[in-house]
């Protein structure tokens, strides 16, 4: 299990934004941002939620309570999220090593 630290960096990377970028969309300086990503602080859970809601991920994910991030379909069409479908599981057979979904 990653530490929240290190799930907050992977989602901050996955979604190709800069610290910088971050907090000015939480309302923060960038320092809080990189202290929250060395795990020299936690964010509280406001900025948690905000963190998660940015990133498209859930809280859990975040806390390592589940493996999934989950992909946020929202207001695509349903030929569009099978297709989102279809390309996962294309990747989960190209990568089964790993064992992610």
């Amino acid at each position: 299990m990653e530490h929240l630290a290190e799930k907050l960096k992977l989602a901050r990377q996955n979604a190709h934004l800069t610290q910088a970028q971050v907090a000015s969309m939480v309302g923060l300086n960038k320092a809080a941002i990189s202290t929250y990503e060395t795990g020299t602080r936690r964010p509280s859970f406001e900025v948690l939620c905000r963190l998660a809601s940015i990133y498209k991920v859930s809280v859990d994910y975040l806390f390592g309570l589940s493996e999934s991030s989950s992909i946020q379909t929202e207001g695509l069409t349903a030929e569009e999220t099978e297709l989102i479908r279809s390309l996962i599981r294309i990747m989960e057979k190209k990568h089964p090593e790993t064992g992610e979904k």
